[in-house]
Formats: structure tokens, sequence, C-alpha cells
């Protein structure tokens, strides 16, 4: 538990909502991707789930760039770990970062828009990814905990209003609408097959 919330939860509460205002004000655009790994290992025993949620994120990236008519570039927080687990498995992060960059006819969407190899940076040392981190950790705590829209205040204020999403027709029974669309967009599940064990979907 925080130290402020200890001692002093009005001060706690006074400093959250700043936060949270804070945050809401900032021009971003999320996507993120979410591998349920019990459900990945069950159809892809052998393969890394870090790398293909790397490939789903970069494919989202260059759609959005795309869109933009903008080039980008693609910054990693480094995993914990062991330091000889993390220097392969972020080895093997960068060979994928290339090759959607740069290889044509693969199963994955070329990327040509995002330029730089794959940039690593200790959030530790740097603000921008630490306020990415207030982004997606309420993500984190939506899927982890299995939880829906409603159950997660951070989640509901400051991550869903920030995907990426395409807009879609929906039909009512006065009227067609407009109304954004993030999964698939800003919002990537996978595997599908287990999406109905999540409560998010419900």
């Amino acid at each position: 538990m925080s130290p402020i919330k200890l001692y002093d939860k009005a001060q706690y509460d006074a400093l959250q909502s700043d936060i949270q205002n804070f945050l809401k004000t900032i021009p971003i655009i999320l996507i993120s991707s979410v591998i349920d790994k019990k459900g990945y290992w069950t159809k892809y025993p052998s393969q890394n789930p870090y790398e293909t949620a790397y490939i789903f994120l970069l494919e989202r990236f260059q759609t959005f760039l795309q869109y933009k008519d903008a080039l980008g570039l693609c910054i990693i927080d480094p995993r914990e770990g062991r330091v000889v687990d993390k220097k392969q498995m972020d080895r093997e992060l960068n060979d994928t970062h290339q090759l959607l960059r740069w290889e044509r006819g693969g199963f994955w969407k070329p990327c040509p828009r995002i330029i730089e190899k794959i940039l690593f940076s200790d959030s530790a040392l740097t603000i921008g990814i630490q306020i990415s981190d207030l982004f997606c950790y309420p993500i984190y705590n939506i899927f982890q905990y299995n939880k829906k829209g409603g159950e997660y205040e951070w989640f509901d204020k400051i991550s869903l209003p920030k995907f990426y999403y395409h807009t879609t027709v929906v039909a009512t029974s006065d009227n067609s609408r407009l109304a954004p669309q993030i999964d698939g967009t800003g919002l990537k599940f996978f595997p599908k097959e287990t999406k109905k064990d999540f409560r998010f979907y419900e």
C-alpha cells in the first residue's frame, strides 16, 4: 500500500485525482496487445508470446502511421529477469523488429513507416515511458484479474478513452449511429478462441 494512502487518504485521493486529470489531457493514442498465455501455449507450445504481441503492436502502429501519413519509432522498456535471458530475448525482439521493417511475403503486415532499429530505454530513467505505464497498467489489471468495464476506475477513465479505434455503423431501433471499434484495432486480443473466458468481452 502507498505510504501516502496509509497515513493521509485525503492527500492520496487528491494526488490520484490530479494524476488522472493530467493523463486525460495528454493527446495520446493507445495501442495494446493482450496475449492469453495459457490459450496461446495450447495452440503454439514452442513459440514466444512476447514476440507475437510485438508483431501485433507494430502492425497496428503501422496502420496508424499510414493513416496519419507519418513515420514513427519504437522504444521498449527492457524486461526484468536474469541478464543473460534478457539480452537473448531483446536480441530476438530486435530480429523480429527488423523482419517487420524489411521483409516482405511473410504472415505479418510490412511496417515500412516504422523507422530506426528498436530502441531500449529503462522506464526508471524515462518520463515518457513512466507515463505510458500509467496508461498500460490498467489494461493489464483488467485482464490479469478478469474484470470488465466499470470495475476498474483507471481503465474506464484513463485507458479506454485513449484507444486507437475505427468507427463502425451500429444499427439501433430508432436510427443507425457511428460507434468506436477498438477490438482488433486499438486492443488486440489473442488467441480469439479464449476471449469467451474473459469478462471484458461479455
